[in-house]
Order: structure tokens, then C-alpha cells, then sequence
């Protein structure tokens, strides 16, 4: 999540904290993982499932957009600290 966050910056700085779901799920075929991107099939609703319990366990901060399809992450402090330890990319 948070390689995919460094590379939109890079692309579009503006837009930097907007991660769509079909980029992550992208990310998440890249990695062997199989997500389908259909809007009917349920595994393109395990990429919302992933993002919410990672924003509901405080490791991501922002929201799901669901009828957009986007992430939204906090424009300050997105990928808080752990243990007061950041996560390392």
C-alpha cells in the first residue's frame, strides 16, 4: 500500500492520496494474489475488505470512497507509526 502510494506521488502529487481500488487490486495480481476486477465478483469486494480492515486497525488513515472506487488516505500521517516505530516501505 505504501509503494503504491510512493509511485502515484511521483506521477501525480496532486492526486497522491487518492489510490484507487483497481490499482491496488493491479498491486495485488502483481503479487500473485488473485483479485478479479470484476464489480460483480466477490473477490473485487475482498480489495474494499482488505482496505477497511487496514483502515479499522489504524495501519492506514483515510476512507473508502465505495461508490468511487477509491481510497482516500489522510493527506497528513496516512501510514501512522507502529509502536511509535514507522513502518518501513
Amino acid at each position: 500500500m505504501k509503494k503504491i502510494y510512493i509511485i502515484q506521488k511521483l506521477s501525480d502529487p496532486a492526486r497522491a492520496h487518492q489510490l484507487k481500488l483497481e490499482v491496488i487490486a493491479k498491486a495485488l495480481r502483481w503479487l500473485e494474489m488473485d483479485m478479479d476486477l470484476d464489480e460483480v465478483s466477490p473477490t473485487f469486494l475482498h480489495v474494499e475488505c482488505i482496505m477497511t480492515i487496514l483502515i479499522y486497525k489504524n495501519l492506514v488513515k483515510g476512507y473508502l470512497a465505495h461508490k468511487s472506487k477509491v481510497v482516500v488516505l489522510s493527506k497528513q500521517d496516512h501510514f501512522p507509526k507502529l509502536n511509535g516505530k514507522p513502518v518501513s516501505s
